[in-house]
C-alpha cells in the first residue's frame, strides 16, 4: 500500500512539473503545456504524415472470424510519443508502437518498467501512460459538440488533459473500483491496491464501480428505467476538487455495491420501459442523449420512482477526498 501511495503522489508531483518537462521532450507533451489543448495548437500541427483511418463503424475483414477494427468517428486517436518499452494490443495481435500509430476502439496501450506513451484524441484530449501502466480506448467519438470518450485504466498511472467540454460532450475514465466523469480538467487516475482519482485543475465526479454497477450499465443499453437510474446516480457522484484526491478501496466499493444491489432489486419490481429501436444507441453516460420518452403518466411515474430509488443510494457513494 505504501509503495502504491508513493507512486501516485509522485504522479501528482509530475503533473505539477508538466511545463518544465514539455521543454525537455521536443514539442508539447501531453498534460504539460497549460493551454495546448484549449488553443488547439497541437491539433493544427498533425506531425508526421500518417494515413487517414478507415471509416468508423464495421468494415469488411479478410478473415470472417476476426472483426475489422473500428476507428473513432470525427477524428483520430493516435500515439503521439513513446519512450522505452511500449506496445499496442489489438485483440491477440501486438502492433508496432511508434508515433503516428492509429488506435482503434478496444486497443490497449501498455508500457514497461522504463516506458511511457502519450495518446492524442484529436483536439479533445490527450493522456500519458507512466511506466508499467495499461489503458484501453473503449469508446471514442471526436466530433466537436457531441464528443464521447471512455478510457479504461487497467493498471498503473495515467495522466489526462481534457479540454473544457460542451453541454453535449462526455469524457469518462474508468478503472477497477471507480468511474470518473470529466468536464474539462487535468487529473490522474491510478489503478492498484486502491483506485485513485487526483485532480490538478477542474472538477471530476467519481462513482465506486463494481460488478453490480456493470450489470446496471448492461441493462441500461435497452431499458429506460435502468438508464434513468444510472444517470441519476452519476448526478449524485462525489466531486473531487483541484488539489484533492479520492481513493476507492475494497471497503468503499463494498458499501457502494451493497447500495447498487438494493437499487437493482428495486428496479426489477418496476415495469421495464424498452428503448425504441430509433433511440440513439449511446452509452448511458452520454451527455448528448435526449430525454427518455415518457408519453403517459404511468411511464413518467416509473421513471420518477427510478430516480428516487437511485437517490437513496447517495449515502453509500460518499468517499472522503484527501489533499
Amino acid at each position: 500500500m505504501k509503495c502504491e501511495v508513493k507512486r501516485l503522489k509522485c504522479g501528482v508531483k509530475r503533473m505539477n512539473r508538466m511545463e518544465d518537462r514539455a521543454k525537455m521532450i521536443r514539442g508539447l507533451m501531453l498534460l504539460v503545456a497549460a493551454a495546448v489543448l484549449a488553443s488547439c495548437s497541437r491539433a493544427g500541427d498533425p506531425g508526421p504524415a500518417v494515413p487517414a483511418p478507415p471509416e468508423a463503424g464495421p468494415a469488411a475483414s479478410a478473415d470472417p472470424e476476426v472483426p475489422a477494427p473500428r476507428f473513432p468517428e470525427g477524428g483520430r486517436a493516435e500515439l503521439a510519443r513513446t519512450e522505452g518499452g511500449v506496445s499496442v494490443l489489438r485483440g491477440g495481435t501486438v502492433l508496432p508502437a511508434e508515433p503516428g500509430t492509429l488506435l482503434a476502439l478496444g486497443d490497449r496501450v501498455r508500457t514497461g518498467p522504463e516506458g511511457s506513451a502519450e495518446v492524442r484524441l484529436g483536439s479533445l484530449a490527450a493522456f500519458l501512460l507512466l511506466s508499467e501502466s495499461e489503458a484501453e480506448l473503449r469508446a471514442a467519438r471526436l466530433d466537436a459538440g457531441s464528443a464521447l470518450v471512455e478510457v479504461f485504466v487497467a493498471s498503473g498511472t495515467v495522466l489526462f488533459d481534457v479540454r473544457t467540454l460542451g453541454g453535449g460532450e462526455s469524457f469518462v475514465v474508468s478503472a477497477p473500483r471507480l468511474l470518473s466523469g470529466v468536464r474539462g480538467t487535468r487529473f490522474l487516475v491510478g489503478a492498484g491496491i486502491a483506485s485513485v482519482t487526483a485532480v490538478r485543475e477542474g472538477r471530476v465526479a467519481v462513482l465506486p464501480s463494481g460488478p453490480v454497477l456493470e450489470r446496471l450499465a448492461a441493462a441500461a443499453r435497452t431499458d429506460g428505467v435502468a438508464r434513468t437510474a444510472l444517470r441519476a446516480l452519476f448526478a449524485l457522484a462525489p466531486v473531487v476538487e483541484p488539489g484533492r484526491e479520492l481513493r476507492v478501496d475494497d471497503a468503499a466499493l463494498a458499501r457502494a455495491e451493497t447500495a447498487y444491489g438494493a437499487l437493482e432489486s428495486y428496479l426489477t419490481e418496476l415495469p421495464p420501459l424498452p428503448l425504441a429501436p430509433d433511440f440513439p444507441r449511446e452509452p448511458w453516460f452520454a451527455a448528448s442523449l435526449p430525454e427518455l420518452p415518457a408519453p403517459d403518466p404511468r411511464s413518467r411515474e416509473v421513471l420518477d420512482r427510478a430516480r428516487a430509488a437511485a437517490a437513496g443510494a447517495r449515502p453509500a457513494l460518499a468517499v472522503p477526498a484527501a489533499a
